[in-house]
């Protein structure tokens, strides 16, 4: 009988579109850069570019890896 391999989801990487929670809304945006383990307890922070509506400088959020979730993965 063959054993199934577990499958581990690689952390989100520069390019990477990615979801997160945003004050009850659902937002995305794309990972800009990676600031490493810089946060609370060793935490690995990731900058965040958001268009928020087109025309409107974009926003910009550092946010744990923890707290992001990839929509579309960077080749």
């Amino acid at each position: 009988m063959a054993r199934k391999q577990k499958t581990v989801a690689r952390p989100p990487r520069v390019g990477d579109v990615v979801a997160f929670d945003f004050g009850g809304l659902d937002v995305s945006g794309t990972v800009v850069e990676d600031r490493g383990h810089i946060g609370v307890g060793g935490r690995r922070l990731l900058r965040i570019r958001v268009e928020m509506e087109p025309g409107v400088d974009p926003m910009f959020i550092e946010l744990p890896e923890a707290d992001l979730r990839i929509v579309k993965r960077v080749a």
